[in-house]
């Protein structure tokens, strides 16, 4: 049995690549996003919730070897 991996951020670029990387290394992939992708077909199990939803979050989180963060929560001025 592969060991399961979350991954926040999954639909991002850099969350989408770890995920397809932790998938192609047969891992078990928990893709946590706000948004489902348009096609779910893709060998990763998602769920979508706000990060700071703490349901959400504990729900998905429910059994894992790994959380890998890769949501980004920085906030940019623009002045």
């Amino acid at each position: 049995m592969s060991q399961t991996v979350l991954v926040l951020g999954a639909t991002g670029g850099i969350g989408g690549e770890v995920a397809r990387q932790l998938r192609e290394a047969s891992w078990h992939v928990r893709g946590l996003t706000r948004r489902l992708p348009a096609s779910g077909n893709d060998g990763i199990e998602w769920n979508s919730t706000r990060r700071r939803a703490a349901h959400g979050t504990r729900a998905a989180n429910q059994r894992v070897s790994v959380v890998a963060d890769d949501a980004c929560l920085a906030q940019y001025d623009a002045a």
